[in-house]
């Protein structure tokens, strides 16, 4: 815990002069949140027929009063994928580039991109996730405090002359980070612009969005929340964007964004209401049915309608946004915490899916601890280091960094990075021999090496 704690401060903006738009259950979760200190502070926002809503709980900062407001400015991580697609809608309907062009033809004449059965990686591909382009480029620093910082064009032109695909574009959805950067790279070039500017000229200037930059003012920056993680004891840095800032760069606030989404939704009518439209239209599947692809957006399929979004999340920050198809009931949620929020948003835009519990700890000691660490392999081949570092136990998959995880009972743990639980079974010796990771609805086990049972 941090030395110096403040009470939280509830704050709720409303539109409504009788109600608020806030579902209680959603005011209620928010609340726990911070009061549980899984998030430092929280804003959700509402967008209903028109009117918009926010409800604000908590701080922006630990260190002294600073209550979170709708105009509190907070990273927003991958929610920025959505604005690159935007992007590349608009450079269309200018006649700047097509969807379907091959981004070799826009790529300098040195950096001469492989091939799998002679198919070219498009723009489309790199905006619905099926370039073929890994999640992130291997030549990057792995500096995880701040990872994107100083991955310049440069490296990003030496990482695609070198790079050999697995499979063909439009084979398969892989997210990728890299392919979003690399459109965002793109679409800037060719407008002879930074991202940043790009964004703020296209899509911030015609919404009235003067708090979504990727290098925010200063006078954005005395608004700005710490960002905070794991324990929620100290805050983590900012994160910086080079080459990549496409997939996750932006800076905004709660006003901001719920002025965006009731624009993506059709709610608003603006001048770019054309490569708003575009934006939001379904592209591909995903990597099931149940979810599609549109320009950045996700779109989920549910019997009451298509829920259309997009979350987010930098070291110290969760974010969410989206609407509903039908009924063009937005949403935006953000914190300053590595706590995901997916469910507060899914839940207001369909009330048959549930809040999540907040999760609650138990206190488990050293030698309990020491039992989990090992490796565990998958069947798709990719690994699980479990490792123990002052009686925190970290999880770490296969080139992805590690990050600690939380017992909730014995055998059973959480991350709060991501909405993921690991569960560690034990074999008749009653020992631990697997574990099942459970994300996104589906089970996955890894079985544990002989050779590190318990080694490290």
């Amino acid at each position: 815990m941090h030395p110096i704690l403040f009470c939280s401060v509830m704050v709720v903006f409303t539109c409504l002069a009788d109600r608020s738009m806030i579902p209680d259950d959603i005011q209620a979760k928010a609340r726990s949140l911070v009061d549980d200190e899984w998030v430092a502070g929280i804003v959700v926002g509402v967008i209903d027929q028109g009117d918009h809503d926010f409800f604000c709980y908590g701080q922006a900062r630990r260190d002294r009063p600073m209550p979170t407001t709708p105009t509190t400015v907070f990273e927003i991580g991958s929610i920025t994928k959505a604005f690159t697609g935007v992007l590349l809608a608009e450079a269309e309907r200018r006649g700047e580039v097509a969807a379907g062009d091959p981004i070799q033809r826009y790529l300098p004449t040195d950096v001469q991109l492989r091939t799998v059965d002679g198919k070219a990686i498009t723009l489309l591909d790199l905006a619905t996730h099926r370039s073929g382009l890994p999640r992130l480029p291997t030549n990057m620093d792995p500096n995880l405090a701040d990872p994107y910082a100083d991955y310049t064009t440069e490296k990003l032109h030496a990482f695609l002359r070198d790079y050999v695909p697995k499979r063909a574009p439009g084979e398969a959805y892989e997210y990728s980070n890299l392919g979003a950067g690399l459109l965002g790279n793109i679409l800037a070039a060719r407008a002879e612009l930074t991202y940043d500017a790009l964004v703020r000229e296209r899509i911030c200037t015609p919404l009235r969005l003067n708090d979504t930059r990727v290098i925010p003012t200063a006078e954005m920056q005395a608004r700005m929340a710490l960002g905070y993680e794991g324990n929620m004891a100290q805050p983590v840095a900012n994160w910086a964007f080079d080459a990549l800032a496409g997939c996750g760069a932006l800076r905004s606030t709660a006003s901001d964004l719920a002025r965006f989404v009731s624009a993506a939704s059709g709610l608003t009518k603006t001048p770019i209401a054309p490569a708003l439209e575009k934006s939001v239209e379904k592209q591909q599947s995903a990597d099931s049915e149940r979810v599609g692809v549109a320009l950045g957006w996700h779109i989920l399929h549910r019997e009451r309608g298509d829920i259309v979004w997009h979350n987010g999340g930098t070291a110290g920050y969760r974010s969410f946004c989206g609407f509903h198809r039908r009924t063009r009931r937005g949403v935006v949620v953000l914190t300053n915490a590595s706590f995901g929020v997916d469910d507060i948003g899914l839940h207001y835009l369909d009330p048959t899916i549930p809040l999540d519990p907040v999760p609650k700890t138990v206190r488990l000691s050293r030698e309990q601890l020491r039992e989990y660490v090992g490796r565990y392999r998958m069947i798709v081949g990719a690994e699980f280091d479990i490792t123990l570092r002052d009686r925190q136990l970290y999880a770490q998959l296969s080139n992805q960094p590690a990050f600690p995880i939380y017992p909730e009972a014995l055998d059973r743990f959480f991350y709060r990075v991501v909405e993921a639980q690991l569960d560690f079974k034990r074999g008749d010796d009653g020992r631990i021999d697997h574990l099942i990771l459970h994300q996104n609805g589906i089970d996955q086990p890894a079985q544990r090496l002989p050779e590190d049972d318990g080694q490290r």
